[in-house]
């Protein structure tokens, strides 16, 4: 997905708590399957056959919620990552970056090495027994003591996300009797060029011409598609447009500062038709601010007036104008006259005499379309809403905001 995508949103730094290590388990008098201890001490009848792949583990309180993963593979090697939510963020879920790890078993006790940038700790639990339920209890070695945790298997890190989902709907009280009605607006295929998104009750499937880039399950609620790609949260919010025709997600970057482009839209028409669409849906002003930041700098401006259009590209320090004719989101270009806000031959560097605030000029140089270069193509994507529009400048996804 990240072929399609910029990243929606990426992990967080991972802070490898004290508390957070493995676990899984059931109450003290449940049979152990393999014929291990019920209490302290470890199990020798455990081995490394018996925990590889994927496990999950809870803690919860009152305030925050922690669903924590473990992945454990042949050789000694493995990942660690954490889903979180807390009631100070509104139970907004969230991901932590995942970790290398090592690991050792012996004797049924595990010991396991996490390298978190130029950060090293290790953690130590006792594996105390294997349930029948095929799940683990786990004896936890912390620097406040030990407890004893519950380690599940999973086949993914998708799932350990929709656990935590689950977690929250039940803090929240599962109010949120309207999100299947809006969920069902999502239901179909949509698709535009070689990408498509084809999207089931609770299951999506992303395809890149004939290669399947992405299958699992979603959220979507409070306007916001949310899905777990390896290690990654993508996050996007949903404009729907053209009723209920056009699709747009609106990738939501963890920093805007620290990419310049901000968030990025993908646009989808429902089975891949176009609605009718005519070009008073897209006349005005619109600005797309450097990493999505207003009244800080436009990276470029789009002027529509009638079938006349008015596109300046702030740091190449170009205005190009000309006519336009519109018809399923597609900007037919034909500009006719080019400037430099450079110098006569539009020779230079950084924006000239433009202020990246306002788009203002001193002085517009006219230049010949070779003295710029053929930067624009004679096609955009360009998709209007209420507030917003959504395509692609020379190529870079943007969002316009309307002035």
């Amino acid at each position: 997905m990240k072929k399609l995508f910029y990243f929606m949103s990426l992990f967080l730094g991972l802070l490898v708590s004290s508390s957070a290590f493995v676990a899984c388990g059931d109450d003290d008098d449940e049979k152990d399957a393999g014929g291990g201890q019920q209490g302290g001490g470890t199990t020798t009848t455990i081995t490394e056959k018996d925990i590889l792949g994927t496990w999950y583990g809870v803690e919860e309180s009152s305030d925050k919620i922690n669903v924590f993963v473990m992945a454990f593979y042949e050789g000694g090697r493995g990942y660690y990552a954490e889903f979180k939510a807390k009631a100070k963020n509104n139970w907004e879920p969230r991901a932590e970056e995942s970790v290398d790890m090592t690991w050792t078993l012996k004797d049924g006790a595990l010991t396991m090495t996490f390298q978190a940038g130029e950060k090293t700790e290790a953690r130590r639990g006792d594996i105390l027994a294997k349930n029948a339920d095929g799940s683990l209890k786990v004896k936890r070695y912390l620097e406040e003591g030990t407890d004893e945790v519950i380690l599940k298997s999973i086949q993914n890190p998708q799932e350990a996300y929709s656990i935590l989902y689950e977690l929250v709907k039940n803090k929240q009280g599962d109010n949120n009797e309207s999100q299947p009605a809006t969920t069902n607006l999502l239901v179909g295929t949509w698709s535009f060029g070689d990408a498509a998104f084809i999207f089931t009750e609770r299951g999506l499937t992303i395809m890149q011409g004939k290669q399947q880039v992405f299958k699992g399950e979603y959220i979507y609620e409070n306007g916001k598609l949310k899905y777990v790609e390896g290690d990654v949260v993508n996050t996007a919010r949903v404009q729907l447009l053209y009723d209920n025709n056009v699709l747009v997600l609106v990738t939501i970057p963890d920093n805007a500062e620290d990419y310049s482009l901000g968030e990025a839209p993908v646009i989808l028409f429902r089975n891949g038709q176009a609605p009718e669409m005519s070009a008073n849906d897209v006349q005005g002003t619109w600005h797309w601010y450097m990493g999505g930041q207003e009244e800080n700098y436009i990276r470029a401006g789009v002027m529509i007036s009638g079938n006349r259009i008015e596109i300046i590209i702030t740091p190449w320090a170009e205005r190009h104008v000309g006519t336009f004719t519109y018809s399923e989101g597609i900007l037919h270009l034909n500009m006719t006259e080019f400037y430099s806000a450079r110098s006569e031959d539009g020779q230079g560097w950084g924006e000239g005499g433009i202020d990246p605030t306002t788009l203002e000029c001193d002085h517009w140089y006219p230049v010949s379309k070779d003295d710029i270069g053929d930067h624009l193509p004679e096609t955009m994507l360009f998709v209007a809403g209420p507030n917003e529009a959504y395509g692609y400048v020379v190529g870079l996804p943007a969002v316009f905001v309307k002035k």
